[in-house]
């Protein structure tokens, strides 16, 4: 079975000139999105108990940190990162994933929200559908990213599926909304 694809959001930034404009001390950049690459830095909220998963034999899931995440009082920190496993080392929220589309402000430990793009199948029809996944973390999603999220989903023409305090809600195609509303 084919995962249906990624939508096609903007990859890069529009190509400017290396120029000065005719305005006093303003100058235009060139921004090189191709290599542009975001990190987790200290954010752990993947590790956190929010999403589930195992890592060497040790499950975490909404409720239960990660076997390895220390929780000091300097800040989150994976203890294994330089050894973590594929589960791991291969998850990439929203925010990595589309370093273009999605501002830094919209980083997981600043937004204590969880963006993943996800697929599944409707059973009933056989069809399948990509969506945005918006997993709250620990607090209820705040209004001006939720206020985001809902913008590029219709400005995309993605789906949506989204936690408000602990709340399943969704948008998208009629198929989509369908099979949300089966699969609560």
């Amino acid at each position: 079975m084919t995962e249906p694809p990624i939508p096609e959001l903007p990859t890069e930034a529009p190509e400017f000139q290396m120029d000065t404009v005719e305005k006093k001390d303003q100058h235009v950049y060139t921004v090189d999105t191709h290599s542009y690459q975001r990190e987790c830095g200290n954010c752990t909220m993947c590790c956190q108990g929010w999403l589930s998963g195992t890592a060497y034999e040790y499950m975490f899931m909404k409720g239960h940190p990660c076997h390895f995440l220390d929780q000091c009082a300097n800040g989150d920190r994976c203890t294994i990162y330089d050894i973590r496993p594929e589960v791991c080392s291969s998850f990439k929220c929203e925010w990595l994933r589309q370093p273009v589309t999605f501002p830094l402000w919209m980083k997981p430990e600043l937004t204590k929200v969880i963006v993943t793009w996800r697929t599944d199948t409707d059973e009933e029809t056989n069809e399948e559908f990509g969506y945005w996944s918006v997993r709250e973390c620990g607090q209820v999603i705040q209004s001006n990213v939720l206020n985001w999220l809902i913008q590029q989903a219709f400005a995309h023409n993605l789906n949506l599926r989204y936690e408000l305090d602990g709340v399943g809600y969704w948008l998208g195609t009629k198929s989509f909304m369908s099979w949300c509303s089966r699969n609560t």
